[in-house]
Parts: structure tokens; C-alpha cells; sequence
């Protein structure tokens, strides 16, 4: 019995052995030793390779302030000059419709609703140097300087606040957007179909533009107020407004302060609508998205440069917001830049020529 348990605990030995060895035939490795497959990365990598150019960029790279090289363009007998006005420093932004601004001696006033602020420049040498930056802390979509100097912010529904020299704002009661006179205490409001309001003297009355909804009581050709400026003299309103044929296409309409009727765009205005109205001694400015039409007073269109970043020589697409008349004569361009990296740029370009 001795002898068959020795027998027996041997025969166990050798079959151990003989696994072992066939393990190692068939790709064990024996400690100590260090094999490398072709299909596995090597063993004695324990340090990962440092990560190149190509995986540590974004998909799309930032794009970084514009660089804008304008060139002329003739409309009708016109020859337009525009000049770049850099900011001091770059001003990003949202949507287009982000941006408002206005413009009284000598300073820009530019209302930023995506950062909630309201900057003023003073165009100095050629450039747009800041001089104060107020941190708004609510929505406003317009702004308009008022006879007294001060900035007006408008937010729709809501009741426009004025912003006082020492940061502080004092709330007007008044609804809907403001557009007032830079002359005088003057100011009307308008909203869609709202009916407009005039405000003279602190007085309150329905303007001549009132049951806009209304084509029985209707009072004026508005069925649908975009927006309104007062320049100099003359109120511009852009809209929807009857015509002779009954049509209800996009129309300009300027008036006096008493509110008599002195130009009338007689073609459809350029783009979707528009944006911002001027008046230079020549006739109207008017800007909607890319284009920049030029009016004779009597309402026929002189003509329109359909491609305003290829006029203004920028590298991206551009939404044209504002056009404000100077003391000398030209005109401030205020645009919105869409950028290669999705994001968006304000920029700044004088106008000359008509």
C-alpha cells in the first residue's frame, strides 16, 4: 500500500510538469522575461506618449479680433467710403439683435444685451476708446439719448429707466420703446401694434399711429411697427404699411414733429425689414441685415450694396444694427460680425459720400 500511494503521488508530480511545460509552448511567459505581441503595444511602455498638436486643438480654432479693409463702392452718383474705426478692445456679443446703439457729441453709446452693459466710446484718432461701462443687470433692447444727455433704455413691455450721470437709475413709468429728440424734450414710444404714444414735457397723448390691429378705426398706414429713431427734426418709423394696392409691404415713413408725413419709401426696402434710419443732406440711410440702401427724399431708392462684408473687406458675414448721423456729415455704421468659430464681433465703420 506504501508503495502504490508513492506511485500515485509521482505520476501527480509528472502530470503537473507536464502542463507547466505545455503553458510555456503555447505563449506563457516564464517570470523574469518580457514579451512583446504584435498585436498589444509593448509592455515596458508605462509612460504615455506626450499628446501632439493635432489632438490637443479644438475642433474650431477661436478666431481673434477682425481685421477689416474697406473698399468703395459707387451707388447711383454716390461714391461710398467707409473707414474702419477700431475698438480699443475686442466686443463680443450674441445674436445681431443684441446690439443697439446711439450717438451724441461725440460719444457711441453701445447697448450689449448679451453682457447686460451699456459701454460709451468717445471716437478719438481714428479708434473707439471706452470711457465708462455700466453693468446693466437686466434685459434692454434699445437705447436713445435724450435731449438732457442721458441714456434711455427701453425693454419692450417693460418700463424704460434712464441712466443718471452717477450710476444710478431713475424709472420712467413709461412703456414700450423710446426714441427721443437730442433737441428737445420730446419723445415718442412705439411697440408692434401698440398704439404710439407722444410724451412732450412730461404730457402723455396717443400719437397720429394709434388701433394699429384695426382696420376700421385705424388711425395712420402702420399695421406693424420694427422700430422707430428721431433724427434731427423728422421721426422715422420702419414697418408694415398699406399702399394703394392694399399690400402691406415693408415700408419707411419719416415725419415731422407734429407729425406730417415728409418721406415715404415707394419700393420695398431691401432685406427682411429694417433696422436703422438716417437722414444725411442728401436723403435717407437706411441698413437691414447686409445691405445699405440710399434714398432720394421724394421715396425712389438711389440704389443698394447688397454685400456689406465684402464692402467693408471683412472675412465674415455681417448684420448691419445701427446708422447714426455725425455733426460733420458722414455716418457711424454699427455691425454685427458672425465668425468662422460661431461666435460674434461688433465693428465700427464710418461712412462717407452721400
Amino acid at each position: 500500500m506504501k508503495h502504490s500511494k508513492r506511485t500515485s503521488v509521482l505520476a501527480l508530480l509528472l502530470v503537473l510538469l507536464l502542463c507547466v511545460g505545455l503553458l510555456a509552448g503555447c505563449g506563457g511567459e516564464t517570470p523574469g522575461t518580457t514579451t512583446t505581441r504584435a498585436s498589444e503595444p509593448s509592455q515596458t511602455e508605462t509612460t504615455p506618449a506626450p499628446a501632439t498638436e493635432a489632438t490637443t486643438e479644438p475642433t474650431t480654432a477661436a478666431v481673434g479680433p477682425l481685421e477689416a479693409t474697406p473698399t468703395e463702392k459707387t451707388v447711383g452718383d454716390y461714391t461710398l467710403k467707409a473707414a474702419w474705426i477700431p475698438f480699443d478692445r475686442m466686443v463680443e456679443t450674441g445674436y445681431p439683435k443684441d446690439i443697439d446703439a446711439d450717438y451724441a457729441d461725440g460719444i457711441l453709446y453701445l447697448l450689449n444685451n448679451r453682457a447686460k452693459t451699456l459701454t460709451a466710446y468717445k471716437i478719438d484718432g481714428g479708434k473707439a476708446v471706452q470711457q465708462t461701462k455700466t453693468d446693466l443687470n437686466a434685459s434692454f433692447e434699445k437705447v436713445s439719448i435724450n435731449h438732457e444727455g442721458k441714456p434711455v433704455l427701453s425693454k419692450g413691455v417693460g418700463t424704460a429707466v434712464i441712466l443718471e450721470p452717477d450710476g444710478t437709475f431713475t424709472d420712467t413709468g413709461i412703456r414700450y420703446d423710446l426714441a427721443g429728440s437730442k433737441k428737445k424734450d420730446f419723445t415718442i414710444t412705439t411697440w408692434t401694434n401698440a398704439d404710439t404714444v407722444k410724451i412732450e414735457k412730461g404730457q402723455a397723448e396717443p400719437w397720429i399711429l394709434t388701433n394699429l390691429k384695426d382696420d376700421a378705426t385705424r388711425t395712420g398706414d402702420f399695421t406693424m411697427i420694427f422700430n422707430h429713431h428721431i433724427v434731427g427734426d423728422h421721426i422715422f418709423i420702419a414697418g408694415n404699411a398699406l399702399n394703394a394696392e392694399g399690400k402691406r409691404p415693408n415700408t419707411v415713413i419719416a415725419y415731422d414733429l407734429s407729425g406730417k408725413e415728409v418721406f415715404r419709401t415707394r419700393e420695398v426696402t431691401p432685406g427682411n425689414g429694417d433696422d436703422c434710419q438716417t437722414e444725411t443732406k442728401n436723403g435717407v440711410v437706411a441698413v437691414c441685415t447686409n445691405n445699405l440702401s440710399l434714398w432720394n427724399m421724394d421715396g425712389t431708392m438711389i440704389g443698394n450694396i447688397s454685400d456689406c462684408d465684402a464692402f467693408f473687406g471683412v472675412d465674415a458675414s455681417v448684420w448691419n444694427r445701427e446708422v447714426l448721423k455725425r455733426d460733420d456729415g458722414s455716418i457711424l455704421l454699427v455691425t454685427v460680425a458672425s465668425k468662422a468659430d460661431n461666435t460674434s464681433e461688433v465693428l465700427l465703420f464710418s461712412v462717407e459720400g452721400f
